[in-house]
């Protein structure tokens, strides 16, 4: 096991004694991880009792299908932005009704991990998410009964499972640090 692997372990151990401890639940909402968060949280004993379920939402029509993310948010801020990661982590409260969420919204890369994502075609040139960088990634984590959002910005580096992993890391720490603890 590779030292962030043990470390995304350990941070999905942490949240799962912190909400049972606390009587709680959370959602998560996840682009970029693609369910790594939840995924994480369920290799853990007793997390069928807090963690509510996931939303991937890996294209815009799921983001907004699913969690009702502004089409004009997407279209105006990109994918890729604080406003989106917002209305990731809002959806996902209101559609699971759970005392917390996390969202994550993030450029992980191919597998050449490029620096900067850059347009395939015309169309691509008026995508907002054109020219933001590889590792750029969004977290958010939500408390309705709270009214307190967390909006986070980073920018990873390594490669696209890499950066995948740090992000659900970060998220995991931010909901316990900010709500759990």
């Amino acid at each position: 096991m590779t030292d962030i692997d043990q470390i995304l372990k350990e941070a999905g151990e942490t949240t799962v004694y912190n909400l049972q401890r606390l009587d709680k639940t959370v959602t998560t909402a996840e682009s970029c991880t693609g369910g790594m968060i939840a995924s994480t949280m369920v290799g853990v004993s007793g997390a069928s009792g807090v963690l509510w379920g996931s939303f991937v939402t890996y294209m815009p029509e799921a983001k907004h299908c699913m969690i009702h993310v502004s089409n004009t948010t997407m279209n105006k801020y990109g994918l890729v932005s604080k406003e989106t990661a917002k209305e990731m982590v809002l959806g996902a409260l209101k559609c699971s009704g759970t005392d917390y969420a996390i969202s994550v919204t993030g450029l992980a890369g191919s597998a050449d991990n490029m620096k900067y994502v850059n347009p395939v075609n015309e169309s691509d040139m008026k995508d907002p998410d054109n020219g933001k960088p590889i590792g750029l990634v969004y977290i958010a984590c939500a408390s309705l009964y709270e009214k307190k959002i967390i909006i986070r910005k980073y920018l990873f580096r390594g490669s696209r499972n890499r950066i995948r992993k740090k992000a659900a890391v970060k998220a995991l720490q931010m909901l316990n640090d900010e709500f759990l603890l």
